[in-house]
């Protein structure tokens, strides 16, 4: 019973940990804690013998059910994205609502937004402004948060935009002053950052840095810091591009 209960501490502890920047409701977090309680249990039971096989055998699926759990929490963060922007917006400004395989289609004044339900990624294009056809995911920190300065008439514009900037950039889409995280990098070191070697396009800078921010955001338990570099690292390339 004591280990029992350590295991189950450790794992809560874990789990508020890595899930701590997740978008999860407490019901939300607690089914994803009591589902990989029971699997560890079944598990445990099934290594030391004292599981019937048909049972342990249940728990071998459950451990490979366990794998999809990834899939899930994008999926509940997803369906928590699309209510923030539904609620903020007005549900006449959303096109179509969360489904697998789906996508979730928002407008604004200034921005034209898609949620992908499978993946959680989160995109946009700029249709007014001074930005106008510029992808968000393919735009600069500092253009973004220029961007930000220009949408300051449009509360709901402004909303989304916010969504987007705490979903890849945490804390360094208000902590960084334009350019200064950028200008403390060379373009070497940007480049050895992301991986880069010369010649390479604007779209294998995006494309190199958003595999690299899927491994290592915060929200997927990565480090802050090292995001940040990721996201600096960015900006200098595309400066000089």
């Amino acid at each position: 019973m004591f280990i029992f209960v350590v295991v189950a501490a450790a794992l809560y502890l874990v789990l508020r940990s890595v899930l701590a920047k997740k978008q999860l409701s407490l019901k939300q977090f607690f089914a994803i804690y009591v589902g990989a309680l029971f699997i560890i249990v079944l598990v445990g039971l099934a290594v030391t013998g004292r599981l019937h096989p048909v049972t342990a055998s249940l728990g071998v699926a459950l451990t490979m059910l366990a794998r999809g759990l990834p899939i899930i929490m994008r999926m509940f963060q997803a369906v928590n994205i699309w209510r923030a922007i539904r609620a903020a917006l007005g549900i006449a400004a959303v096109k179509n609502g969360p489904s697998a395989g789906n996508q979730s289609h928002v407008d604004s004044l200034y921005l034209k937004m898609t949620l992908d339900h499978d993946s959680g990624e989160l995109d946009g294009e700029v249709i007014k402004g001074s930005f106008t056809g510029h992808i968000l995911s393919q735009m600069s920190l500092d253009q973004l948060q220029s961007l930000r300065l220009e949408l300051e008439a449009d509360e709901g514009s402004c909303q989304l935009l916010d969504t987007f900037l705490n979903r890849y950039y945490g804390e360094a889409a208000s902590d960084t002053p334009p350019g200064s995280e950028a200008s403390s990098l060379t373009t070497q070191e940007a480049e050895a950052i992301l991986g880069l070697r010369p010649p390479y396009t604007k779209a294998d800078v995006i494309s190199s840095h958003r595999k690299l921010m899927q491994k290592h955001h915060p929200d997927r338990g990565g480090d802050h810091e090292f995001a940040a570099k990721l996201n600096a690292a960015k900006d200098q390339v595309l400066s000089e591009l």
